[in-house]
């Protein structure tokens, strides 16, 4: 089962970088780019915390410190008290922590931009592909199905695909930068943090995983039957109204609503809770 579900992850991942375009492409390969100088800067900025609290605490132990950095900066800006060198520290750690933001903002956009035009990409595809099929094909097949596909399943895409796949490999970049920091300073302690996060995200993942097939499917399910009932409903308003069947109706909407609102809460509970498990 378990390697069936990763099979048929990256078979989506394949499948849906063949329907991208090449200028998608281009611009997955740029955002990639992004993703390093981000995880970069946030390894600066995370790094530059603990020479800024030395200075606030003990200038003279940073202003004696032999380090090329260091005394080239007290060489350059004519640093002559321990106490002048505090001023500098600030404005570089302030400057190196905005820059970081504005790398994390400019990501952010990115990404999110990159997901709603390939959203839109697939979109058009999907018409286009529909209109120029058979009409034989088109009387065989409920339209509800294609439009479902268009406004719904494309949507679940970017959001249970796209999305969650751009905030992966930015997380990869940035926990294996944070990695190699923390092998540099001390290996053991870097050993423990990989193993007892990774083992624990691995147990999340192997729990939840088989869950997450169960409730995808149903939400792909229950919306394709969702739309049907929408637009039989609405298409047979005047035999509803005759009949007075708007119970009926009603209730049939309200069989696939529920368990489609449950299926997608649990989703976004299971995507969400690693964090706040980790965290503390």
């Amino acid at each position: 089962m378990k390697n069936k579900i990763n099979k048929s992850t990256l078979y989506l991942i394949k499948a849906l970088w063949r329907h991208l375009g090449d200028n998608r492409k281009k611009q997955c390969w740029l955002i990639l780019v992004l993703m390093v100088l981000s995880s970069f800067m946030e390894i600066v900025s995370i790094g530059a915390i603990f020479p800024f609290l030395v200075a606030l605490v003990n200038p003279e132990k940073v202003y004696n410190y032999d380090h090329e950095l260091i005394q080239f900066m007290v060489s350059f800006l004519g640093i002559e008290t321990p106490e002048q060198l505090i001023i500098p520290l600030i404005i570089g750690f302030i400057a190196v922590v905005i820059i970081a933001g504005i790398v994390r903002l400019v990501l952010l956009y990115a990404t999110t931009r990159f997901s709603q035009l390939t959203g839109g990409d697939l979109n058009i595809n999907i018409y286009r592909r529909s209109l120029y099929q058979k009409y034989s094909i088109h009387v065989s097949r409920n339209s509800s199905v294609i439009i479902n596909g268009i406004f719904s399943k494309v949507s679940a895409i970017i959001g249970g695909v796209i999305n969650p796949l751009m905030t992966f490999l930015s997380s990869i970049f940035t926990v294996f930068g944070i990695l190699y920091v923390l092998f540099v300073l001390d290996a053991e302690i870097a050993m423990a943090v990989f193993f007892g996060f990774g083992l624990t995200y691995l147990g999340i993942i192997r729990y939840t995983r088989s869950q997450l097939d169960t409730n995808s499917k149903c939400v792909a399910h229950e919306s394709t039957v969702m739309l049907k009932i929408l637009h039989e409903g609405l298409r047979g308003i005047r035999d509803i109204l005759i009949d007075s069947s708007q119970e009926f109706y009603c209730k049939l909407l309200s069989k696939s609503d529920v368990p489609l609102r449950r299926s997608k809460a649990k989703n976004h509970f299971i995507s969400a809770s690693p964090h706040f498990i980790i965290e503390p």
